[in-house]
């Protein structure tokens, strides 16, 4: 996909990122893109916003017009295989 980098990927996994995933949301208001990152902890979590803002956030602003959202939550019920 577009602006993604799969060296930054690598690079955040060793830190402790778990998980990335990019979704294309169609509502009837308004179309974007969301990103989501899952870290292995709190240290983890650390340790990627440093990446984050240093090598994935220049790139997306070089391609988007991102508009920043903090969603935060309790997971109830979370299934890994």
């Amino acid at each position: 996909a577009k602006g993604m980098d799969t060296r930054n990927n690598e690079i955040a996994t060793k830190a402790g990122l778990v998980r990335r995933t990019v979704a294309q949301v169609w509502n009837k208001q308004n179309h974007r893109v969301t990103v989501v990152f899952e870290y292995e902890d709190e240290n983890a979590y650390k340790a990627c916003q440093d990446i984050i803002s240093k090598k994935i956030m220049p790139k997306a602003m070089e391609n988007y017009n991102p508009k920043m959202r903090n969603n935060r939550g309790v997971i109830i019920f979370d299934y890994r295989g």
